[in-house]
């Protein structure tokens, strides 16, 4: 997929737990995010994902840009958290192809401002479709589990169905 891809905080920092940040630049060559993102992003516990971060940084597959219009931010931050209303801010204001972020408040919000969005469960979709992973069940499971992604089991299984498995 060519075009501008804004993420959120999530996709980044579960990828990055899990050590597939590397799909990025397969699949979009980078992404960009607004400073709110980095600033949650630069607060993660977890030493090694945050390195990693740093490095994908420095590859450019992340890439930082300030939002132009930071009084629209307080449009959403009765719904959403400061990343969330900045990565919408963000991919307005640059025309943005592609919204990537996890949550449903947030993903609610970007639908009714008509943008597209995906989430990280569509990247490993992705991901099997390209033959980096064998099955989409253990590494949805894995995001889970190590990652800290929000799953149900439910969607787990739909999403594996989805795949043929």
């Amino acid at each position: 997929m060519s075009g501008l891809v804004v993420s959120n905080t999530t996709p980044l920092s579960t990828l990055a737990r899990v050590d597939r940040l590397d799909w990025i630049p397969l699949r979009w060559g980078h992404v960009t995010i607004p400073g709110a993102v980095w600033r949650e992003l630069g607060a993660l516990r977890d030493a090694a994902a945050l390195g990693r971060l740093r490095d994908a940084e420095r590859a450019g597959w992340i890439r930082r840009r300030q939002i132009s219009n930071p009084q629209q931010v307080g449009d959403y931050l009765d719904r959403l958290d400061e990343g969330e209303s900045e990565t919408l801010v963000l991919a307005a204001e640059l025309g943005a192809s592609l919204v990537w972020m996890d949550e449903a408040a947030g993903r609610t919000v970007a639908l009714q401002q008509n943008l597209r969005v995906t989430g990280t469960a569509s990247m490993v979709k992705w991901a099997k479709q390209q033959g980096l992973i064998p099955a989409v069940r253990p590494m949805l499971e894995h995001l889970r589990d190590v990652g800290g992604l929000y799953l149900r089991d439910a969607f787990i299984r739909q999403v594996a169905e989805d795949c043929g498995e």
